[in-house]
């Protein structure tokens, strides 16, 4: 039995069965590199068993995966993930407050697309919505058309520099439109302009009492013409002006009458009468003097009318033509007041006395004898008032 002795075994009953030998730890275990190929090396049975049955201390594993890189990898993923988490968080955000805003824009241009003259929109008076992308095409034929403003008879066309300022502009009922409106002051203050020009007041007449108790009627009495503006026209020409197809508007007039008096209403005034041929000179209504007078003959009159003397010279050389084409000179003629073009009252020296206050022989003016020129000469101003009659 050498090969027993030499196993030193035992038997157990029919088995014959070795001693197993005592594991031995492994001091210094092959370690692979991260990343790097390494044959496994090949154990021997018995090693293979001993390594199989090695004790594995958790602390140690758990050192030893904290120390490894892979370890360290697997932190700085997560901390990038993180970060990209945040920020994914923040653009998130932005999106979702971007997206609820566009949202409540839309809903309520929607809403306000709703509104229409029937709900809470109220059109203002004179007014129309216009499409706002055609509304500068919508006042150019506005301004442009032919407007008509009928005055007594006569027409007034307003330039379109004047419709343009009776035009304003304003939000429309609706998303992309605009409310037009003809602005009834200033459409209003224009007519009134109008009225105040062709307005006239009435021409009361003067019936003057001379120092020889005669009476003369100097200037005659002409009613008045005052012009409105009608009720409710300022609405219905607004339409019309709106429709860009014409418009037309007539104002309304009535007449005042003139009244009758005998005080002559200016500070100072000179009458010609070139029926009777004398001139009258009146102060502040009161007569104080009188002049016998040769006005225009027949060929050549005086102009009837009111008028105010405009120049005065104390002398000058006066020339002309005769009705019957021949000219005439007249060399230093004193005391000349102009009242109307060339025709003026003038110191007379070249007719005789027997002229005056009976016969009328001059180129249109009114002459009087020289001394008599020059007292009016001095008492008349320039813008004294002259009135000339039958």
């Amino acid at each position: 039995m050498a090969g027993a002795n030499a196993y030193a075994g035992k038997f157990v009953g029919n088995d014959f069965v070795l001693p197993k030998p005592k594991p031995k730890k492994i001091i210094n275990p092959i370690t692979v590199p991260y990343r790097q190929s390494v044959a496994a090396p090949v154990l021997s049975p018995a090693l293979a068993e001993s390594v199989a049955t090695e004790k594995i201390h958790p602390g140690e594993a758990i050192f030893n995966f904290i120390s490894s890189r892979l370890f360290r990898l697997i932190i700085i993923l997560l901390v990038c993930a993180a970060i990209v988490g945040v920020g994914s968080v923040v653009a998130v955000r932005s999106h979702v407050i971007t997206t609820i805003k566009v949202t409540a824009t839309k809903i309520e241009r929607k809403l306000v697309a709703k509104i229409d003259r029937t709900s809470s929109y109220a059109l203002p008076a004179n007014s129309e919505v216009v499409e706002s992308d055609i509304l500068s095409t919508e006042m150019n034929a506005i301004e442009n058309q032919l407007i008509n403003i009928n005055v007594g008879g006569l027409i007034v066309n307003p330039t379109p520099a004047n419709v343009t300022q009776w035009l304003v502009t304003g939000p429309g009922p609706k998303i992309g439109t605009t409310t037009l409106t003809v602005k009834a002051s200033a459409l209003t203050a224009y007519l009134n302009t109008i009225i105040q020009t062709y307005d006239h007041a009435p021409v009361n007449q003067l019936t003057v009492t001379h120092s020889d108790n005669t009476t003369a009627t100097i200037i005659k009495g002409v009613n008045g013409i005052i012009y409105a503006i009608p009720s409710g026209l300022i609405h219905s020409f607004s339409n019309q002006i709106l429709t860009s197809n014409g418009a037309s508007a007539t104002l309304t007039s009535s007449s005042k009458p003139f009244s009758i008096t005998s005080k002559p209403p200016f500070d100072k005034l000179l009458e010609v009468d070139v029926t009777t041929k004398r001139m009258y000179a009146y102060q502040s209504g009161q007569l104080v003097n009188t002049f016998l007078v040769s006005a225009g003959a027949a060929t050549t009159p005086t102009p009837i009318g009111q008028f105010k003397i405009y120049a005065k010279y104390p002398f000058q050389n006066i020339s002309g033509y005769n009705a019957n084409g021949t000219s005439y000179y007249l060399p230093d003629v004193q005391w000349i007041d102009d009242f109307y073009q060339s025709d003026a009252i003038v110191g007379n020296n070249w007719s005789p006395l027997t002229y005056f206050g009976y016969t009328n022989s001059s180129h249109g003016s009114v002459g009087v004898v020289t001394s008599e020129a020059e007292w009016i000469y001095n008492w008349a101003p320039i813008g004294t008032t002259v009135i000339v009659h039958r």
